[in-house]
């Protein structure tokens, strides 16, 4: 491990711990329960510290000031008295949530803290090892190959999946890396969206001109003005035959990805992935037989329960626990099941024009991708439009599949690859 990951990770660490010890507040607790549902229906909000840390919970003391008092002297011991202040040098983009699969769990914050589970830049042990905190003083190491299912109620301490923070004067984020990587699909329209994408942002504490950027909210921005809500093709080909659209290459139709469904169930961990949430989907199109790319989609920061299916049942089982050097302390553990059985597919509308028209009629190719996360990768990505693994946004982008549409089949086509079902119409 580089002396910069060890920072970073005992960084992480450090913070996660201090966290744990915050949640022995009860004012603390009902502060983050209250902000983690605000606005939300069946999902939390990701609580970015950066954004968050001069909020007032109890008393005139802020978020960070709370934190800052919960490290211990084993914390101290690393950082003396400036945890927060190397969070917020080093960690910008640290994060607190609660899972999106404990949210019908109804939490109470006066009954319990939860535990905490850090992700750290670098796998502790080389291997998929997560700390576990708990304000009791209760820890402990989850190996998410050997887990299937969560151990407590807890918060994860992460790289935040939902925001990029970005500098307005260049764009980039803060591993120089440019937004315009999360939705090549802007093209020439750029610089419309930079002020567009401005008004949604988060302020920082790093300046006016640094910002955090909701990624989803940023694309349901750019879908709401790009997506197609004309008519599709109706009339039938002079010929008769099924063969509708070789009749019709007018810009009047455009074919559109119009939605898309995943067969993956929500589950606590995907081999090296507890903490992963949300996903960027990638899209390519290109004519078939050849490396002729004519369009793009990528989808930033797509919750999996917008996508997924629940499969895990869980329950809550706080046990009062007998520790060495602790004493009895409570815990709150989970109970867990599975049931896959309870496949509720959701769709996901796009509404996305692949192309206006054509003067040919041509079958064409559906590439899709999903990201391996890795928040410590730094690399400048570079689409090479292939099915080879490459880099975006720090993240690893590997693909998934492929499906073929055959072009002069009839107008709504549902093809199916894998985990994936695509609907296809004109």
């Amino acid at each position: 491990m580089t002396s910069d990951l060890k920072l970073k990770t005992e960084l992480r660490l450090g913070f996660g711990k201090a966290v744990a010890n915050a949640f022995g507040n009860q004012a603390f607790r009902k502060y983050f329960h209250d902000i983690s549902i605000k606005g939300q229906d069946s999902m939390f909000n990701e609580i970015l510290f950066a954004v968050h840390k001069d909020d007032i919970v109890e008393n005139g003391k802020t978020v960070a000031q709370i934190i800052g008092e919960s490290a211990d002297s084993e914390v101290r011991g690393i950082f003396g008295d400036s945890l927060v202040e190397k969070v917020l040098q080093i960690d910008q983009c640290v994060c607190m949530k609660i899972p999106d699969l404990l949210f019908e769990l109804n939490w109470n914050p006066k009954d319990f803290a939860p535990c905490v589970y850090v992700e750290t830049p670098q796998n502790l042990n080389g291997l998929c090892d997560y700390q576990v905190y708990h304000e009791s003083g209760y820890q402990g190491l989850i190996n998410d190959f050997e887990v299937s299912y969560p151990l407590h109620y807890y918060v994860m301490v992460k790289y935040s999946e939902d925001y990029s923070l970005i500098d307005t004067d260049t764009w980039l984020n803060e591993k120089g890396i440019s937004f315009t990587e999360f939705m090549p699909q802007l093209g020439s329209d750029w610089e419309e969206w930079k002020t567009k994408f401005k008004l949604i942002a988060e302020a920082s504490p790093y300046g006016k001109k640094i910002i955090f950027i909701p990624k989803y909210k940023a694309y349901e921005m750019w879908i709401e003005k790009n997506a197609y809500n004309g008519p599709f093709l109706s009339e039938l080909p002079d010929c008769g035959m099924n063969c509708l659209r070789k009749c019709h290459p007018s810009l009047k139709y455009p074919t559109v990805l119009e939605n898309f469904n995943s067969f993956t169930p929500i589950l606590f961990h995907s081999v090296g992935g507890i903490f992963r949430e949300s996903q960027n989907y990638f899209f390519q199109f290109h004519y078939l037989g050849t490396d002729t790319t004519f369009s793009l989609l990528a989808i930033p920061g797509l919750r999996s329960k917008k996508i997924g299916y629940k499969a895990s049942i869980l329950e809550l089982d706080v046990k009062r626990e007998e520790f060495d050097n602790l004493g009895e302390v409570i815990i709150p553990f989970l109970k867990s099941d599975f049931d896959f059985t309870r496949k509720q597919l959701i769709k996901t509308e796009i509404n996305f024009p692949i192309f206006n028209s054509s003067t040919e009629a041509r079958s064409f190719q559906v590439d899709y991708y999903w990201p391996i996360y890795n928040d410590i990768v730094i690399k400048q990505s570079v689409f090479n439009y292939s099915n080879k693994p490459f880099y975006f946004n720090t993240t690893i982008v590997v693909p998934r599949g492929n499906a073929t549409y055959r072009y002069c089949y009839s107008p709504t086509t549902i093809i199916s690859n894998g985990n994936m079902n695509f609907k296809i119409n004109y």
